[in-house]
């Protein structure tokens, strides 16, 4: 939201139905800022893994005084990919940018999450199917079952959360559901940038680029 905004009351739409996280740190606007959105997209999709370090920093930067408010103990967790996609691939771009913001801030980046089965690229479902096609994709990893993490999460006033583009937010509230059940306290997210639905806009309608192609494209 815009600085002057910060203290105001929950939106509309969080209103009517919770994300499931209770605060969203981003640093920019996916639709509005062509320059970011290229360099997203080479990070996730031109094998460019040297932009986590001036993004995660970047993000580091915008993020720094929310992670560091209220003296809370704060704890990164990036939104892993699965196995197949991430071999695909040849790195986790989410993991790249939490340790990099982790670097920056001098807080502690831990694995915990696991997906455990692949999904459909998020870009191209509509926001209620965006919500059933992340459903049950998260777990623990085996070392960070509920029975013994609790005791672990107890450390952590508060987990962030660190994803590359945020849409319906469906991805994230899978994940901070799954860490609330892990033993989680309170749960946040960091993300490069937003890419939310314009005034009027039809809930799961597509947002396409000038060329007439989905911009949105490889949102896991």
């Amino acid at each position: 939201m815009p600085r002057a905004l910060e203290g105001a009351p929950r939106c509309a739409e969080c209103v009517r139905k919770s994300p499931g996280f209770e605060r969203l740190v981003v640093l920019a606007d996916y639709r509005r800022q062509p320059a970011i959105r290229e360099w997203i997209l080479a990070f996730k999709h031109g094998g460019r893994r040297d932009l986590a370090l001036p993004l995660g920093t970047a993000l580091a930067r915008c993020a720094g005084p929310e992670l560091r408010a209220r003296g809370e103990r704060v704890v990164l967790v990036p939104v892993p990919l699965h196995l197949a996609r991430r071999i695909e691939r040849g790195y986790d771009q989410a993991a790249l940018l939490a340790d990099e913001v982790g670097a920056a801030t001098g807080i502690r980046v831990v694995r915990a999450l696991r997906r455990q089965r692949p999904t459909a690229v998020q870009g191209e479902v509509g926001a209620v199917s965006r919500r059933a096609n992340v459903r049950g994709a998260f777990a623990p990893r085996a070392r960070w079952v509920t029975g013994l993490s609790r005791g672990r999460w107890a450390e952590f006033d508060r987990v962030w959360l660190v994803d590359d583009v945020v849409t319906s937010g469906a991805t994230l509230r899978e994940c901070a559901r799954v860490l609330r059940r892990m033993g989680a306290r309170r749960v946040s997210a960091l993300a490069i940038a937003r890419a939310a639905r314009d005034p009027g806009e039809e809930e799961g309608q597509e947002w396409r680029g000038e060329g007439g192609g989905t911009e949105e494209r490889g949102k896991e």
